[in-house]
């Protein structure tokens, strides 16, 4: 019995002995905004453009340049999301 219960105390003090290993790529979710400028000539449109809103979601996962080439998420017409990491 002694012999079971130092087995124990030594498996448990060498599995609370490893250190976890933490990647964090800097993946971020990026929120952008559909601008439309108006001409002062109706109904003509002068600029559409592409705008940043500040909103971004931090994300876990790690991407590579080609993923991300292809990770653009559209919601409607007027606003998409899309991921830069500070890896690449």
């Amino acid at each position: 019995m002694k012999k079971i219960i130092f087995t124990a105390i030594i498996l448990l003090m060498v599995s609370c002995s490893e250190k976890e290993i933490v990647i964090d790529c800097g993946c971020v979710e990026v929120q952008e905004k559909l601008i439309s400028t108006r001409s002062p000539y109706y109904p003509f449109w002068l600029n559409n453009s592409w705008e940043e809103s500040g909103a971004k979601n931090d994300l876990e996962e790690c991407y590579t340049d080609e993923e991300i080439s292809y990770m653009v998420r559209e919601v409607g017409t007027k606003e998409r999301w899309y991921i830069t990491c500070s890896n690449n």
